[in-house]
């Protein structure tokens, strides 16, 4: 039990559980690749290919509470909270500080 309680210490420690709420502006999608698509969407502003993800494979999550759950360098996938439900979902890693 004490390992336990050490490790889950350091752990914490090192930034890895990491929680908040999200800023507006930012999409989460089902999938790397569903977020890949909309960010080429984003940077090309496409906003048709947009408008076909949100709402099919991706969402706006600006305004909702996040956990971490995979941090990434360029995506982190976290677990967004919406009332009593929650989801997993992939953001850019800038969207989840």
């Amino acid at each position: 039990m004490f390992r336990f309680a050490i490790w889950l210490t350091a752990f914490a420690s090192c930034g890895a559980l990491s929680a908040g709420t999200f800023v507006i502006g930012y999409a989460g999608c089902s999938t790397k690749a569903a977020l890949d698509e909309f960010t080429s969407a984003v940077v090309n502003n496409d906003k048709r290919q947009m408008n076909a993800l949100i709402g099919t494979q991706c969402a706006a999550v600006g305004g909702f509470e996040f956990s971490v759950v995979d941090r990434g360098l360029l995506k982190t996938q976290v677990r967004v909270y919406v009332g009593e439900n929650s989801i997993l979902l992939w953001v850019p890693s800038e969207a989840a500080k």
